[in-house]
């Protein structure tokens, strides 16, 4: 054997025997259940449905989740659309940031920084553009070394071609309420999951040429 193939032997030899970190609950009762451990650390999760899907509430419950457990999280608003009213209770948290770069270009290279300094256990990448294969390895490797999750809030279009989880968000009327269902997809497996009563929506601003304004609509 090769002193190269030793070398990745060895690296492979010691990352099974390494005990996994736990992983970041999404404070989703039946989600955590589908999900053992909940989002993968070292690894990118995508959570993609279209607007009015509940998709940024499922995001939102999943930071207020991670923060009342001690996790210093950051989140990246690429297309500065989040409404502030929406998320300011999450201010009294000290390791809560939300970054809104001034093009939504920047938006992969804010969590390339983010994951890089080490500092956030969560970081939640939000509304960017598509990220392509060679840029998503990156992250994943980011996340990987600082041992932090990635999580992709996106349209179908624009979620990363590979992640570790993947989770699809739509609403479903069910007589005189919409359910929001979650299907999610791991490992090769899928399983759906309804979340009747657990998640709150979540406004968005409208954009227009000079950023976001003050309409809001569900997301």
């Amino acid at each position: 054997m090769s002193l190269v193939a030793l070398k990745a032997r060895l690296a492979d030899l010691a990352e099974t025997a390494a005990p996994a970190s736990p992983g970041i609950p999404t404070g989703i009762v039946p989600l955590d259940r589908a999900l053992p451990g909940g989002l993968p650390r070292g690894k990118v999760s995508v959570l993609v449905g279209p607007p009015g899907s509940g998709r940024t509430g499922v995001g939102r419950r999943i930071v207020e989740t991670a923060l009342a457990g001690q996790l210093d999280v950051a989140v990246v608003d690429a297309q500065r659309t989040l409404a502030a009213l929406d998320w300011a209770h999450l201010g009294e948290h000290d390791g809560f940031r939300v970054v809104r770069p001034p093009k939504p270009e920047q938006a992969a290279w804010c969590a390339d920084l983010l994951l890089r300094s080490g500092a956030f256990g969560l970081v939640v990448l939000d509304g960017g553009p598509a990220l392509d294969r060679t840029v998503a390895a990156r992250l994943a490797g980011l996340a990987k070394q600082h041992d932090a999750a990635l999580l992709v809030l996106a349209d179908e279009g624009a979620a990363p071609p590979a992640a570790a989880v993947r989770l699809v968000v739509r609403r479903e009327p069910r007589r005189w309420k919409r359910l929001v269902v979650i299907q999610v997809e791991k490992g090769g497996l899928r399983e759906r999951v309804e979340v009747p009563h657990e998640v709150r929506r979540v406004r968005r601003l409208a954009v227009h040429g000079e950023g976001a304004d003050r309409r809001g609509g569900a997301g």
